[in-house]
């Protein structure tokens, strides 16, 4: 029997799952004690395999617990599943949290979306960032991200412990194009004023770490303007 989709309103931990995916949603704040810089990043395994991941933390050291504590490439928003602005990413006051958050939890169908800017900087120039994520049980999942502003390169990230393969070549400024994840799954990118995908290769030296990911860990990442889809299957 697959559990009861739930959301902690104290936490802003969204989780929702079916017979083969468990996801998880982070819709809360970053000011909060040993929290990272990751509000709106997904956690998504399927058929109980790690298809979009969360490091964690490393080996804890006199540097976790410092004001350099954000220099720690694991607690970085580029490291997570949102999107960032060019070298701009979330920070880590106590006003940094998810707005305007709303969610639903039906036998069919979950979803869940809030608003971001708050997470970022001024200098982001970013007015508004709407993240929707829908899941249709037994199907997909879809993460939508639309933004408003004048700030510059925009780079949605998903982090993989399997290889990632883009599997569709297409020209620069094609709106879409799939990426296969190992043997796990793939995720389809659309969006309106085209996109362009790099993938990352990312060493994991941690000691902690490497007792739970490989030698290796992947970033897909994607720029695009104001807009973009991704299709989780």
């Amino acid at each position: 029997m697959v559990p009861e989709d739930i959301f902690y309103k104290s936490t802003g931990l969204f989780i929702s799952r079916d017979a083969e995916f468990c996801l998880a949603v982070k819709a809360g704040s970053n000011g909060g004690s040993h929290s990272h810089n990751d509000t709106g990043s997904i956690i998504l395994y399927k058929r109980g395999k790690p298809f979009i991941i969360d490091l964690g933390v490393e080996t804890y050291s006199r540097k976790t617990f410092s004001p350099d504590r954000y220099d720690i490439w694991t607690m970085q928003s580029c490291y997570h599943n949102v999107t960032n602005f060019g070298t701009v990413q979330q920070r880590s006051e106590p006003q940094c949290r998810a707005k305007q958050v709303r969610y639903q939890c039906k036998e069919k169908m979950s979803s869940i979306s809030m608003e971001l800017s708050a997470l970022y900087p001024p200098e982001s120039n970013v007015d508004s960032y709407r993240r929707s994520i829908l899941f249709e049980k037994g199907a997909r999942i879809t993460i939508t991200d639309i933004l408003a502003g004048t700030y510059g390169e925009a780079v949605f990230t998903l982090m993989t412990a399997s290889e990632p393969e883009l599997c569709t070549c297409r020209e620069p400024a094609a709106c879409c194009a799939e990426v296969t994840v190992g043997s796990t799954g793939s995720v389809l990118f659309e969006s309106p004023s085209g996109i362009r995908i790099s993938i990352e290769a990312v060493p994991v030296t941690d000691q902690r770490l490497r007792q739970t990911w490989p030698e290796t860990v992947y970033r897909i990442l994607v720029s695009y303007k104001t807009q973009i889809t991704a299709v989780l299957k």
